[in-house]
Parts: C-alpha cells; sequence; structure tokens
C-alpha cells in the first residue's frame, strides 16, 4: 500500500439551454455554469442563447447560506463572473447589438446606458 488515494476523476456534463439547444459547457474561464437562457424577440425568434458562470469557490459558500443569499451574489457585481452569449441565427451585427440593448436597458434603471 503506497499510502496514496484512489480517486476517479468526474467530467461534469456540459448544460444545454432547452429552447435553442445551444450547449454551455460546464467551465468558462475557470468559472463554473450556474445557468443559462434565451433571448427570445417578437416572441417567437430565438435571437441567443446566455450563460453565466461564476466563481466556484465564491458560490459554494454562499450556497450554504440559502436562497435568499444567492439571490443576494447573484445580483453583485463584486462577485467574478463570467457571460457567454451565443448566437442562434445569423443576424446582422446591428440587429444583435439592438437585441441586447433592448434587453437590458429597461433592467438597468437609467444607470450606466453608455457603457
Amino acid at each position: 500500500d503506497s499510502g496514496i488515494a484512489k480517486c476517479e476523476a468526474v467530467m461534469l456534463a456540459p448544460q444545454k439551454e432547452p429552447a435553442t439547444g445551444i450547449v454551455f459547457p460546464h467551465l468558462c474561464n475557470g468559472m463554473q455554469l450556474v445557468g443559462c437562457g434565451v433571448r427570445v424577440k417578437w416572441g417567437f425568434v430565438k435571437v441567443y442563447a446566455v450563460g453565466t458562470y461564476m466563481d466556484p469557490i465564491a458560490m459554494n459558500a454562499v450556497k450554504k447560506q440559502g436562497s435568499k443569499e444567492i439571490e443576494k451574489a447573484l445580483l453583485d457585481p463584486m462577485y467574478p463572473r463570467t457571460i457567454r452569449i451565443v448566437m442562434n441565427r445569423s443576424l446582422s451585427i446591428d440587429k444583435y447589438t439592438s437585441a441586447i440593448v433592448e434587453a437590458l436597458e429597461p433592467r438597468m434603471g437609467g444607470q450606466d446606458l453608455v457603457k
């Protein structure tokens, strides 16, 4: 017995965004996928899928504190994150940009609109 513990590597499967079928890897830039969704325009055009990745160490600490703290952390810009956007259709850059601005503008409460 060498005293070395034996273990198997666990590969975490990518997650498929259900409405588009776009696949998001479990890890991106060292961050862990916490959720994904789709941007729908005109009620039926699935423009793009969005995946949110967060620091797994920070999120593990937050998860132990309950759902209220998880929601607070997801909204807190101090927690590092990566947002990955994958186009679903071949749109012009102008249509793509306007769809993103249209989605974000009402959520920003008039702050940092230029950025």
